[in-house]
């Protein structure tokens, strides 16, 4: 990391100097975001120098379809350590007729699952990538995806397995429709005496296409589908969304509407840090703790609705605004109802981890330490329980998180294993909780308007936005069309998850199968409530035994 005495302007001066000749052009738009056109053939040498000297965190490569004048490759650096809100994007120009570039993911591992999903939705090959099989589509795409075989007189389907490079030890296929994954994933684990050897990733089972699907439908219709990219975290993923396209139409929103998107956003980090805190405590084995903490979450969800008409998604936000003002009279009924709920449900996650069990279940297992973290990418809690300092709140405020109303620090704790990762969604819990006691008082004092008035939209311009949402660092893209500006030409989104689940595998190598389901809920994943079986096989006398998910957290 470079010295505090280093600015921006400094950073973009070596960074020209750096490029030479690759060096074509640069622009800012609003929000500190700062673009440099390059030649696609330094991209390499660009992410070691990114990564040796500057210490720039990779949030995300974009691919943007031009037509007929090619792609567009975006690599979005963040620069927070020296200047909050700052990032440069770098854009280079592959062309049509030959769509190639070097792939960056043996420097930056947060590359890997951009680059596979990008090839595979637009066809652009990066040369060198350490895994070019499809991250979303089926392995064995274009070809057939399902093949007849006969074993033991019956038929069955079955699909080109995945392969962990490890050679010795059993095969344990984890998914693809688990208890603990709402968005189905599929692992396949090498063991050797309990002991996890190797192991593979393959999501996308689920995929809807909803990125594709808002590059059809206006800006304004595209409010309700991106809340629906996430249940849990439909309020980050519209607050996201919105702040995008404000970003976009250079337009800013009213001071009641700001505070007001702070008050869900943090309830909805309340309701979805409950979900898994109660969760994760049945796994480990208490279910009471399961029950008490869903109770308070519902009380949550109480107030969401109160102050929404809505409990999972909360259509609240619009662009410029928000949809609904909130009374004193329901700012009332939700202070009083955060004020019985909060500390309780503190109370109740604290003594889950205070007991000699849960210590047992959760310290060091599934340790990452805090260049680990910085290296695999990670966001959010699971960052912060490395002590990886990351939130986006303070990297790049949004909404109220910068007014005078709204104090809060960045929750971290030290240790970076599944205990630590529990104990910051604990603390993050009063945070919570004390953000919106700030924005409720903060609610009864500043007035005027709940929505601006929204500008027109232009053609070929960008926006860019980031939130903290309960997992992480939410990130959206969007770049308006040239021949009709009201509909987005790019829609790019990059959900907490989508990192934290790349970084699994290493997670989880080097610890029992009994580990296996706190390590995947300290990421938080989505997660489904049907007790589904776990088959495990043997690799040499090809035995299988079913299994549940709660006879393996219970060994």
């Amino acid at each position: 990391m470079q010295s505090q005495s280093v600015t921006m302007k400094d950073v973009v001066k070596d960074v020209k100097s750096f490029l030479g000749s690759a060096y074509i052009g640069d622009y800012i738009i609003r929000g500190k975001k700062h673009f440099i056109l390059i030649d696609k053939n330094i991209v390499i040498n660009l992410a070691k120098y990114m990564k040796d000297k500057w210490d720039a965190r990779l949030v995300h490569v974009t691919v943007s379809d031009l037509g007929v004048d090619g792609f567009e490759v975006a690599y979005h650096y963040s620069f927070e350590h020296i200047e909050p809100r700052y990032h440069i994007v770098f854009k280079a120009l592959v062309s049509r007729e030959d769509p190639k570039i070097d792939s960056i993911t043996p420097i930056t591992f947060e590359a890997s699952w951009a680059e596979r999903e990008m090839a595979e939705l637009l066809g652009i090959k990066f040369v060198g990538h350490p895994d070019p099989r499809h991250l979303f589509l089926p392995y064995e795409w274009p070809e057939e995806v399902e093949s007849i075989v006969k074993k033991e007189n019956e038929k069955i389907l079955t699909s080109i397995p995945v392969k962990p490079s490890s050679s010795a030890g059993s095969i344990i296929p984890i998914g693809p429709y688990h208890p603990m994954l709402v968005e189905s994933i599929f692992f396949r684990c090498k063991v050797e005496d309990e002991i996890i050897l190797d192991v593979d990733i393959k999501p996308g089972l689920n995929h809807r296409g909803i990125m594709q699907l808002a590059e059809s439908r206006n800006y304004w219709r595209n409010l309700y589908l991106v809340e629906r990219v996430c249940g849990i975290c439909s309020a980050a993923h519209q607050v996201a969304y919105a702040t995008t396209v404000e970003n976009l139409f250079e337009m800013d929103i009213p001071d009641r509407a700001r505070l007001i998107r702070t008050l869900i956003a943090e309830l909805n980090r309340l309701h979805s840090h409950l979900l898994i805190l109660g969760l994760w405590s049945d796994v480990i084995g208490f279910p009471t703790g399961f029950h008490h903490l869903w109770r308070l979450r519902e009380n949550v969800l109480d107030i969401v609705e109160t102050i929404c008409g809505n409990r999972v998604n909360y259509g609240m936000v619009l662009i410029g605004g928000v949809r609904w003002d909130v009374d004193d009279e329901k700012l009332d009924k939700a202070e009083k109802l955060l004020k019985k709920t909060i500390p309780e449900g503190f109370e109740i996650a604290s003594s889950i981890a205070d007991h000699p069990v849960a210590k047992k279940r959760l310290k060091d297992v599934g340790i990452v330490t805090r260049k680990d973290a910085r290296d695999l990418g990670l966001v959010g809690p699971t960052a912060r329980g490395s002590e990886f300092k990351i939130d986006v709140r303070k990297d790049d405020p949004y909404a109220a998180y910068d007014m005078d109303w709204i104090s809060w620090d960045i929750v971290t704790y030290p240790g970076g294993d599944c205990y630590a990762r529990f104990m910051v969604r604990v603390y993050e819990l009063l945070q919570a909780y004390e953000i919106c006691l700030q924005c409720i008082d903060a609610l009864r004092k500043v007035g005027g308007p709940i929505q601006a008035e929204v500008s027109e939209p232009e053609p070929d311009k960008e926006g860019f936005g980031k939130v903290e949402a309960p997992r992480g660092e939410l990130f959206y893209y969007l770049k308006s069309s040239k021949e009709n500006p009201h509909i987005p030409n790019t829609v790019r989104i990059r959900t907490p998850s989508y990192r934290n689940n790349a970084a699994l595998p290493f997670m989880l190598k080097g610890y029992t199968v009994a580990d296996i389901p706190s390590i995947v809920m300290s990421i938080d994943p989505c997660y489904a409530c049907t007790d589904r079986a776990i088959i495990l096989e043997n690799e040499k006398t090809r035995k299988k035994e079913v299994v549940t998910i709660r006879s393996l957290a219970n060994k």
